[in-house]
């Protein structure tokens, strides 16, 4: 059936409403371009061709109180990502979704976060060592046997470290905190450091980038023999 269009301004109706209803249908059953034909992702975001054109997507703004008062988010929400331009406002939510917003930046929802009542978590961007943030730990601490003298012994310090954080057992942690702490799942994300040591009971011979130390106990130490590790994260 062929369709008679009276003036231009009816046609360009009919075309924004065929484009439209094609943008939707995409968005329902496929993949969705932003200066592509051809998205190879469920949303894929090109840079426009002019040269000067600005590229970028802007995560929605709202304010701290704002967020604090939003009680909708749930698991449906789950990695939803929003930009907090001020924090003030949610200290009104200190026991709710908005504890942990105490600054301006990314923040993304989530849903699983004390026991299931979802909380917002800030994205932390840039290097922490050149932004002159403190971001290291000390290694949780662990027995060394030192009882005799004895050569190229290895410890993954790595693995001590992330025992000691998951699947821990009611009473030893707070009523409503998670079984695991978190923890880095890569052993490559941490720098490792022995920064301080009795240099009469060991030595270091060598630290893997996944975290093995090799040492030599070198005597029997006695009560007051030590070793200090700290992790750094990358």
């Amino acid at each position: 059936m062929m369709l008679k269009v009276k003036n231009l301004k009816a046609l360009w109706m009919l075309v924004a409403i065929f484009g439209l209803s094609v943008t939707v249908a995409q968005a329902q059953t496929g993949n969705v371009g932003v200066n592509t034909d051809t998205p190879k992702a469920t949303l894929d975001v090109k840079k426009g061709p002019a040269s000067d054109h600005i590229a970028g997507i802007i995560a929605p703004y709202v304010t701290g109180g704002e967020l604090a008062a939003a009680t909708g988010y749930g698991t449906d929400q789950n990695s939803a990502i929003v930009y907090v331009t001020d924090p003030a406002g949610s200290e009104a939510g200190l026991e709710k979704q908005t504890k942990y917003v105490t600054a301006e930046g990314y923040y993304y929802f989530d849903a699983d976060a004390e026991d299931a009542q979802g909380r917002w978590m800030r994205l932390v961007v840039g290097n922490p060592l050149k932004d002159n943030k403190v971001n290291w730990f000390y290694m949780p601490s662990i027995s060394i046997d030192a009882s005799a003298p004895v050569s190229s012994q290895t410890l993954n310090l790595y693995t001590e470290y992330t025992d000691q954080f998951q699947n821990v057992a009611a009473p030893n942690r707070s009523t409503s905190a998670p079984s695991d702490v978190p923890f880095l799942v890569d052993p490559e994300d941490l720098y490792y450091y022995v920064v301080d040591f009795d240099p009469s009971v060991i030595q270091v011979n060598s630290i893997s980038d996944q975290g093995v130390m090799n040492y030599d106990i070198l005597q029997a130490a006695d009560e007051c023999a030590f070793i200090n590790i700290v992790f750094v994260i990358k």
